[in-house]
C-alpha cells in the first residue's frame, strides 16, 4: 500500500511529457528553428535523463518500503525478547506481546479486516491532516525534481558541441547569435516548468 501511494504521487506525474509535451517544448524556440531536428533530439535527451531519475526514485521507494518491513520485523522480535519477571505468567505475557506486536504491524485490529464504519468529525479531520502532510512532502519532492530537471536541461543545452554559431542556419548578420537564443528559450522553458510544478 505504501509503495503504491508513493509511486502514484511521485512517479506517475514525473515523466517529461507530463510536465511539458514536445509541442510545448518546441514552441519555446524561435519560430524559424522549431522544425530543426536538433530540437527533437534535445527533447529526447531530456526525456532520457528524466527516465533515469524516475528509475532511481522507483528503486529508492522499493528500498524504503523494504526498510519499513524490516523495522516492523525488528520491532516484533524486540517485543518477544522482552524479559519476563514471573515465569508463571510467561504464556500470558507472550500473548500480550503478540497482541502488541500485531498492533504495531497491522494496527489495533491486527490482521483481521476492518469493518466499514462511518467517519466521525474528529477522525475525518485527522485523516485530512495526515493527507495534507503527505501532500506537502510530495510537493517539496516534486519541486526539487523540477529544479533538478531544469538544471539538467541547462547543462545539456550548454554542452551541445554541435550548436556552434551558424549551425542552426541563423543569419550571420544577426547580433545575438545562438547562445542568446538558447538562453531565451531556457527562460521560457523555466517559466513553463514553474507554471506546471506543484507548489508546497
Amino acid at each position: 500500500m505504501e509503495e503504491q501511494i508513493l509511486k502514484a504521487y511521485l512517479l506517475n506525474p514525473a515523466s517529461l511529457p507530463t510536465i511539458i509535451t514536445f509541442e510545448e517544448f518546441r514552441d519555446l524556440f524561435p519560430s524559424n528553428q522549431q522544425s530543426h531536428p536538433q530540437v527533437r533530439l534535445l527533447y529526447r535527451d531530456l526525456q532520457f535523463l528524466r527516465t533515469v531519475d524516475t528509475d532511481l526514485v522507483e528503486e529508492n521507494i522499493a528500498k524504503e518500503c523494504q526498510n519499513g518491513e524490516r523495522q516492523r520485523r525488528e520491532m516484533y522480535r524486540a517485543l518477544h525478547q522482552q524479559p519476563n519477571s514471573n515465569q508463571q505468567d510467561h504464556g500470558q505475557l507472550n500473548g500480550a506481546a503478540d497482541v502488541q506486536a500485531d498492533e504495531v504491524m497491522y494496527g489495533q485490529t491486527g490482521s483481521v479486516p476492518k469493518r466499514i464504519k462511518r467517519h466521525t468529525k474528529e477522525s475525518l479531520f485527522k485523516e485530512m491532516e495526515e493527507t495534507i502532510r503527505y501532500l506537502e512532502v510530495d510537493a517539496v519532492v516534486a519541486k526539487r525534481e523540477a529544479d533538478k530537471l531544469l538544471g539538467q536541461m541547462r547543462e545539456t543545452v550548454g554542452g551541445l558541441s554541435d550548436l556552434s554559431l551558424g549551425k542552426l542556419a541563423w543569419n550571420s548578420n544577426e547580433e545575438k547569435g545562438v547562445e542568446a537564443e538558447i538562453v531565451k528559450g531556457l527562460h521560457r522553458l523555466e517559466e513553463a516548468i514553474n507554471a506546471n510544478s506543484v507548489q508546497p
